[in-house]
This record gives structure tokens, sequence and C-alpha cells, in this order.
């Protein structure tokens, strides 16, 4: 599906309160969406957001794992 990004989770411990946002290069959070505990991946509707660079981001409980993600609509 258009816009549909997935985000591979295989080897994280995701809590039940752990967060995944999509992030702009100048910090603004763009997109987030609770993660359920347990899960390998977690798919992302990004289709709203233009060409460009962002950073998905994992917050969890004491850490943040980040990710660079160039995003090209075409």
């Amino acid at each position: 599906m258009d816009g549909e990004a997935a985000v591979n989770l295989e080897g994280v411990k995701v809590g039940s309160q752990d967060r995944l946002d999509v992030v702009e290069v100048s910090g603004r959070t763009v997109y987030s969406q609770a993660v359920k505990a347990g899960v390998n991946n977690a798919q992302m509707d990004l289709s709203a957001l233009t060409s460009g660079t962002y950073y998905v981001v994992l917050q969890q409980e004491g850490r943040v794992l980040r990710e660079k993600l160039v995003l090209v609509n075409n």
C-alpha cells in the first residue's frame, strides 16, 4: 500500500509503554504510535508526509533507538 512503512523490531524487547515516532531532521515529531509489547513488526502509514529525511525513533523506558529514514513519494 502506498505510504505504508514497516519497522522490523526483531531482537528488540518491546515493552507495553513503548512508542514509535517519526521525527523530522529539525526535531519535530510528525507521526507517533504506541507499539504493542512482544511485536516483531510495526506498520506505519506515512502517506501524509512529504519526501525527505526523517528519523524513526523507538522510545523505550531508559533508552531511545533511532534509525534514519529517507522517504521518497512518487
